[in-house]
């Protein structure tokens, strides 16, 4: 029998969103806060009404002006609202979730250790996800339908304000039914040590053993 020891660790820093909400960042070695306030939302390319408007350029630099774009708390799929629209495809409900999103958000880091690492952890972003942290590409995710983590660390201003910013297109995108458009599901901020278990890195099977019982693996990367 395995018998697991959890120990509560003291407060060691916090993270202040745009909204001026400071939140718990990290205990101990590693933490987690979600990361779903205070979000700037504009769509390009093919929009609600049948219309297109062209996707400017630069939009990932920090100091792009965002000021009049939707703020929003995540998840968010920019096509829910519709309009209903008789010409387009009854498979997908009709709706015009086809088109390119930009997401932005502001946030300053506060006491973050430097040999920590950094992830933001995407639950579903449909599709074709785009990262940059301070205007740095910091890496892609085609598929709309799956999670995955991408290390922000290299990007961060340790004191200072960060921006993030996420380009999803659903324009080539097909799909059989409705896919949903635009980040809708959670975001989480994930700091660990550099030694650390990876993402979904805990695997366990279990196996014959003798009569009434069983063996228990488990494998960590």
């Amino acid at each position: 029998m395995i018998r697991m020891i959890c120990c509560a660790v003291v407060l060691l820093g916090f993270i202040t969103q745009g909204d001026g909400q400071s939140r718990f960042l990290r205990e101990g070695n590693t933490g987690t806060v979600l990361f779903d306030d205070s979000w700037k939302f504009a769509r390009f390319g093919m929009q609600a009404d049948g219309s297109t408007l062209p996707e400017p350029t630069g939009v990932e630099a920090t100091g792009y002006p965002d000021n009049g774009w939707q703020q929003l708390d995540l998840p968010h799929d920019w096509a829910i609202a519709g309009p209903f629209r008789i010409e387009l495809a009854g498979n997908t409900g009709k709706l015009p979730w086809k088109g390119i999103g930009w997401y932005r958000k502001h946030f300053t880091l506060q006491g973050m250790d430097r040999h920590k690492r950094v992830f933001l952890d995407f639950d579903g972003a449909m599709a074709y996800a785009k990262i940059w942290v301070n205007g740095s590409y910091a890496g892609t995710w085609p598929y709309g339908y799956s999670s995955f983590r991408m290390d922000i660390t290299p990007y961060l201003k340790a004191d200072g304000k960060n921006v993030v910013a996420v380009r999803l297109d659903t324009e080539e995108w097909d799909s059989r039914w409705y896919p949903g458009a635009g980040i809708y599901r959670h975001v989480w901020l994930v700091e660990t040590s550099p030694v650390h278990v990876g993402h979904w890195g805990t695997y366990i099977t279990t196996s014959d053993g003798p009569s009434g019982s069983a063996e228990v693996q488990m494998k960590i990367q």
